[in-house]
């Protein structure tokens, strides 16, 4: 009985010893082919190699082998080779040179604290986000929705609004996304003031209504007079100036001469009802000379996207000089219809729109 199972035992040492044997030399043929792979390409171009834990130069052609083999490679030189590894850290991307050891993910979102090719650079790497959702349609660095990264952009189709812009003055936008349209800008065109609604701003303060104290714009009444005659038929009026150019200008027609056009058509003739018209509003308003009615023109869309109508014909206090049948009986209106300037007979019945300086 003895004999029998010592024998078996012996049987069971030389299998064992032949299988370790087999596994050995399984592994010497492995490194023996990847030996006389590296051989057969010796000279050529050498690539960076993590063969069992030790970092070694091969043949660039040796490369299947050692892959076949296990061996991490490192294609872009970088030092990071491309599978798990006990050499280095696994490279995210092997054809792209980058020293991963500069990256920081703090806040673990996937995204890392400088340039890299490998994610978008982390606008807050103390806050977890997933800046993949952000979306910046028109290019200003402002994105489309809450974010840390920037102020939310209120118009991401329109690259000059976003919260870095600058607010223009009389756009009638919201452009630096405050929610605010044209704020700290002082009045604009359209502006309801003084009584009326904003026609006019002079690029500079200047005296528009003979006062002596600078003005910042013109406003004219939030409704129609109604129509009356210019008055003063055939009768020339010393203290106001005749302009006969075609558009009026000049003296008598200018921005700023409305007030003084006024004063002197109730001087010379002291019952002129356009001018009184206007001047029934207060001492402060007057008939509009011929370039400040065509202002209230030049601005109707925003004037009547307020909710006024100017769809009339309108006295100016302009005066002009006509010789004939129709001497001294000439003055100068406009047509909000088509924008047309008109010299009309001083009986025409037509309608008034006072304005004001402010």
């Amino acid at each position: 009985m003895k004999k029998i199972i010592l024998l078996f035992a012996g049987i069971l040492i030389l299998t064992s010893c032949s299988n370790e044997g087999v596994v050995a030399e399984q592994e010497v043929l492995a490194d023996e082919a990847v030996k006389n792979q590296d051989l057969s390409a010796k000279g050529g171009i050498k690539v960076t190699v993590c063969h069992k834990g030790n970092i070694i130069n091969v043949a660039q052609a040796s490369l299947k082998v050692h892959i076949n083999h296990g061996d991490a490679v490192d294609l872009d030189g970088d030092g990071f080779y491309h599978i798990d590894n006990p050499c280095s850290a696994t490279d995210f991307d092997d054809t792209i040179a980058f020293d991963q050891n500069t990256l920081v993910d703090a806040d673990g979102d996937g995204f890392y604290n400088i340039d890299n090719p490998f994610s978008e650079t982390d606008c807050d790497d103390a806050i977890a986000f997933d800046q993949s959702t952000l979306v910046d349609a028109d290019g200003d660095g402002f994105y489309n929705i809450d974010n840390p990264c920037s102020e939310t952009d209120c118009d991401d189709a329109n690259p000059n609004v976003n919260p870095g812009a600058t607010e223009i003055c009389g756009n009638s936008f919201d452009d630096n996304c405050d929610g605010n349209v044209d704020e700290d800008c002082g009045p604009q065109i359209g502006d309801l003031l003084e009584g009326g609604i904003v026609i006019y701003i002079a690029p500079a303060p200047t005296d528009l209504d003979g006062d002596g104290v600078l003005d910042t714009g013109l406003v004219c009444a939030l409704e129609d007079l109604p129509r009356v005659t210019w008055g003063c038929r055939f009768t020339d009026l010393p203290d106001v100036p005749n302009v006969t150019s075609s558009p009026p200008s000049g003296l008598g027609a200018e921005i700023g001469d409305g007030v003084s056009n006024t004063n002197a058509i109730l001087l010379d003739c002291t019952d002129a009802p356009a001018a009184l018209s206007a001047r029934s509003l207060g001492s402060d308003w007057f008939l509009p000379s011929a370039k400040e009615l065509n202002e209230i023109y030049e601005n109707k869309a925003i004037l009547e996207a307020q909710g006024f109508a100017f769809q009339n014909y309108y006295w100016s206090s302009t005066e002009s000089k006509d010789i004939g049948t129709f001497e001294n009986d000439m003055a100068w209106m406009q047509g909000f219809y088509d924008g047309k300037i008109y010299l009309q007979s001083k009986g025409s019945e037509v309608n008034v729109l006072a304005v004001k300086a402010f």
